[in-house]
């Protein structure tokens, strides 16, 4: 048996923050794609192509396979192409959109899978969106008579952008020669570009890119990033020159003035009207330029965005907006009302903070990308990879859909990315590991080729083994492995022995390797309490590892409503650094320590990982993954039962069959007895069956059921019946949602008030306990400006009760041949107080 045998001073063991680069690169990996010539910066750490890749089984490599086998085979062609192929028929203005961001995901994906059908569906999608291109080189969706607005420009930036990464793989796969559709491909690139050069300029007769799009201009300079890879696919100098144009244009009148923004008021939110997916779609481009070009204000003021976004706007999970904006300084809504985290802005986040860790080499980068990765984004993709949910909520359901929307087509181009963000090569001819997961992968270095086998459990638990395996022996360079930041402390050992272990960042190794060196680093991975403020004051949220958890009812059915849960923790017992920082118990233990946060172990963890990682492609019948959530146990209070055990998911599997609710902002103490309502969760009943009927005791405004049946009613009335009789002294029912034919009561000018009717008999005659008096003097034909989810409370004598309604008259809208109420919830309290 050979040994293997080496001394420390053969080692160099550093912390690295980064380094100096020699190669620069386009948004993915660029290899097949770019002229080397027309970089400027070069860039620090570069992404393996995703056939250099596997990543199997584990929270990745389960969500990569779904998303290659339920999603990306499965897209209808004619839904992405439509729009093109009749651009006569109506449609909706960024339908074309879809075809672009397919086309990258797939492709991405295809160099992953190495799957034929996925092959033949993408040069079928290429060829059919090519034959659709003018002579002029337009390949919109719109009539002649109307391009060049709304979206037009935003679409012919997706075409960009997939078929440039078409030409880029289809040509590595064939030994760096462009195939015949490939070639295809960029040169109806360039006659896209040619044309947006010809339409758009301050020459006179050519248009204001600003005014030919929404968003103050965002959305049509947003065709920035790809019109910069087209410059360094051709080295067209005129690519360069538009980009520059765009960028100078920012600041024309009524456009975004991106750049001014930033230097002046150092905020995103101060930028244009704010919209985050457009803006950061500007921030990619930007960077991309920035890599062509040199100027080093562009690189400063995308660190100056990144940070105002870090530190004001960016949700614990990984993502940002809400409406689909950049909100004011900490307003970060949980609910589905608030519209929080559009998938479409949580990739483009990921993508930004892939760009500036190619361009810097800052683990901070890296970390904020798992953290988006892990949460948000698998948040967002239904674990079965066949729906995605636009925006993804911090409490309530998650809605997945499969209808074909921006956010759908997006989410896929999140996942197709992570291969290339796990593993990367650096500038001194490294190589690196940015995320842990069980696979492989093999790639050229300067010295030679060099193949990484990597098994964890990761993160679930903190060890990684990594087995390095170089083409010759004595073959030297850096390998770079990344510390998480939620570690608390680490150990390395190479072949059996143990190597210094300080810092943070990435632990450098440069050394001459053997085949099958094999290095062990053990992850002290941390739990914590994050404690909330503003919206979250009195809340907390929990996070093992990188992992944010939540509390969820479908494996809590003991519990009841969610609303009557608290974690039991003492404010006092905790310590706050920082505003947004991780706080610990100031015993200096850990949760987990404590017994108060178990992750799953042992057999039961081995157990989750095998069911999740499993995926059938389709043989024998079965097409989804096997989900069998990782729980972890945590110490908890319910409302009039004391102390309970807790069994939370990560967040990115709670919620995950689009029905059971879950909060990842916990109260720290359960709410008193008669704080929430006392009927949470039981049957509720209507006068009509509408065409919407979402839960109204689900303790959620966001949800709401309306009597809409498109005919007329005298009356309406919305019923919630308890198991056994309740003592109650208020009643609180919440408006659900106006509509321009209805969805209120109407009061006659304030005569009629909706009535609080109780039974005091299971099953007994209603009597009336109260009327809404709060309610607004509305008529059939005038809402009076109710806005969704308002409250009004009944508040009367203490009475024992089986059920409760609330019963009024319906309003008609504009459309007087029918009439409809709504209601989004309907609670029934026992107030001590009074």
């Amino acid at each position: 048996m050979r040994r293997s045998v080496f001394s420390l001073s053969s080692i160099v063991i550093a912390v690295s923050i980064g380094l100096t680069s020699t190669e620069s690169f386009g948004q993915q990996n660029p290899r097949g794609l770019v002229i080397p010539s027309t970089a400027q910066v070069h860039d620090v750490f570069t992404p393996l192509l995703p056939q250099e890749v596997s990543i199997r089984g584990g929270f990745l490599g389960t969500r990569i396979d779904a998303n290659a086998t339920n999603r990306m085979l499965k897209v209808d062609e004619d839904d992405m192409l439509d729009a093109f192929e009749q651009r006569e028929a109506p449609h909706q203005d960024w339908q074309g959109e879809h075809v672009g961001k397919f086309l990258h995901a797939a492709t991405l994906t295809w160099n992953y899978t190495h799957d034929p059908q996925l092959k033949t569906k993408l040069d079928s999608v290429v060829a059919r969106l090519l034959k659709t291109q003018e002579p002029d080189g337009y390949l919109g969706t719109y009539k002649q008579d109307h391009r060049w607005t709304s979206w037009d420009v935003w679409v012919h930036k997706y075409d960009l952008l997939g078929l440039l990464t078409y030409y880029q793989f289809t040509r590595l796969a064939n030994q760096d020669r462009p195939t015949s559709l490939g070639s295809e491909a960029l040169n109806a690139s360039r006659r896209i570009g040619n044309l947006l050069i010809a339409t758009f300029g301050i020459e006179p007769g050519k248009r204001d890119i600003n005014k030919s799009g929404e968003h103050m201009g965002m959305a049509p300079d947003s065709v920035l990033e790809p019109i910069v890879l087209l410059y360094r696919a051709t080295e067209d100098k005129r690519y360069l020159d538009f980009a520059r144009y765009i960028v100078s244009n920012y600041d024309a009148k009524g456009g975004p003035a991106i750049l001014a923004s930033l230097e002046s008021k150092g905020s995103v939110r101060a930028v244009a009207n704010a919209k985050a997916y457009e803006m950061t779609s500007n921030f990619n481009g930007l960077l991309e330029l920035y890599r062509a070009t040199g100027e080093k204000r562009l690189l400063r003021l995308m660190q100056v965005a990144w940070t105002d976004i870090v530190k004001n706007r960016l949700y614990v999970t990984g993502s940002a907006s809400a409406g689909e904006l950049f909100q004011e300084d900490y307003h970060l809504p949980n609910l589905s009302n608030a519209n929080i985290c559009e998938t479409c802005v949580t990739v483009t986040w990921e993508q930004m903070n892939l760009q500036l860790l190619r361009l810097t080499g800052q683990p901070r980068y890296v970390d904020e990308l798992e953290k988006s990765i892990y949460n948000h984004l698998l948040a967002a993709q239904k674990p079965t990879g066949d729906d995605w949910a636009y925006y993804t909520p911090l409490e309530g359901r998650k809605p997945y859909d499969s209808a074909a929307t921006c956010c759908h087509s997006s989410g896929p181009r999140g996942i197709a990315l992570i291969p290339g963000i796990a593993y990367m090569t650096s500038a001194d001819g490294g190589l690196v590991v940015n995320l842990y997961n069980s696979g492989r992968a093999t790639t050229h270095l300067k010295s030679g080729s060099v193949t990484i086998e990597q098994r964890t459990e990761y993160p679930l638990g903190g060890g990684v083994m990594l087995t390095i395996s170089p083409e010759k022996r004595g073959q030297r360079f850096p390998l770079r492995l990344r510390i998480p930041s939620c570690t608390s402390d680490f150990g390395i050992s190479l072949n059996g022995r143990n190597l210094p272990a300080n810092g943070a960042g990435y632990v450098v190794i440069d050394r001459a390797w053997s085949k099958n060196d094999t290095l062990t680093l053990s992850l002290k991975l941390t739990d914590r309490v994050v404690v909330g403020d503003h919206e979250n004051t009195g809340k907390a949220a929990l996070m093992y590892g990188p992992l944010v958890l939540a509390v969820d009812s479908s494996v809590n059915p003991q519990i009841g409503p969610l609303n009557r849960v608290g974690l039991g923790l003492d404010l006092k017992a905790l310590t706050k650094t920082d505003h947004g920082d991780l706080l610990a118990n100031t015993s200096a233990t850990s949760l987990a320590t404590a017994g108060f946060l178990i992750p799953p172990k042992g057999n039961e963890a081995k157990r989750n990982r095998e069911e999740v990682g499993e995926v059938r492609t389709g043989r024998g019948g079965k097409d989804h993954p096997r989900i069998s959530p990782q729980t972890f146990t945590g110490q908890g209070e319910v409302s009039g039962k004391g102390k309970i055990l807790l069994t939370l998911l990560p967040y990115a599997e709670a919620g995950s069959d689009g029905k059971s609710r879950f909060e990842v902002w916990i109260p720290l103490r359960a709410p008193p007895i008669g704080a929430t309502s006392l009927f949470s969760g039981n049957r509720w009943t209507a006068s009509r069956r509408g065409n919407v009927m979402g839960d109204i005791t689900d303790d959620d405004s966001s949800t709401l059921a309306v009597t809409f049946n498109n005919a007329k009613a005298d009356e309406d009335w919305f019923a919630v019946t308890a198991s056994r009789p309740t003592t109650i002294n208020t009643v609180v029912f919440a408006h659900g949602q106006s509509f321009h034919d209805g969805g209120w009561f109407d009061t006659e000018g304030g005569k009629k008030k909706p009535l609080v009717q109780v039974q005091t008999e299971a099953g007994g005659p209603w009597k009336t306990a109260a009327t809404l008096e709060g309610y607004p003097n509305t008529t059939t034909a005038y809402s009076a400006g109710l806005k969704s989810g308002r409250e009004f409370a009944a508040k009367f004598a203490s009475i024992k009760v089986y059920a409760i309604r609330v019963i009024g008259t319906p309003a008609s809208g504009d459309n007087p041949a029918q009439n409809f109420s709504s209601c989004s919830e309907l609670q029934a309290l026992y107030d001590r107080t009074r």
